[in-house]
């Protein structure tokens, strides 16, 4: 009797060990958040070249891309390399990377979104970054980019 009773006493303990380390949260080391913010920095560089060919095309034209053929860019899959999914240019000359998994958020989205500016110089285009899947963007990008559950 004793016997079974200490076997039970050691199986429920196994069983709330077990227990507790599923409950636990994963939290991500250091090391983690440095690979997921060079991730996102990939994608910025890489946005930051569409930005170029939107703003070509608006010299160009006097008005802004719809996709990718208009800004004379690849096909978006066609980025796809390390963090990147691909990278689309969307209605209204905005840029969009599609990050994988490395970025923290698998399918994450970083927004550059422009707007003809208001300033003397007409062929000159305000930008703003936002995403909706990167809650510490703006420390990660010292406040270049903004976190946004909504995007424009």
């Amino acid at each position: 009797m004793r016997v079974q009773q200490g076997v039970r006493n050691t199986v429920l303990v196994a069983l709330l060990a077990a227990t507790s380390v599923q409950a636990a949260p994963v939290k991500s080391s250091a090391a983690d958040k440095q690979l997921q913010n060079d991730a996102i920095s990939a994608g910025l560089s890489l946005a930051g070249d569409a930005r170029t060919a939107v703003e070509t095309y608006w010299r160009e034209q006097k008005r802004l891309p719809s996709n990718n053929a208009e800004a004379h860019l690849g096909v978006p899959a066609s980025y796809a390399s390390g963090p990147i999914r691909r990278l689309d240019i969307e209605g209204a000359g905005r840029v969009r990377v599609t990050l994988s998994a490395a970025s923290g958020v698998d399918g994450g989205v970083i927004l550059l979104v422009p707007t003809p500016s208001s300033s003397a110089d007409s062929y000159a285009i305000d930008w703003a970054c936002t995403t909706p899947s990167y809650s510490d963007i703006h420390d990660a990008t010292n406040g270049t980019c903004d976190y946004s559950v909504t995007t424009r």
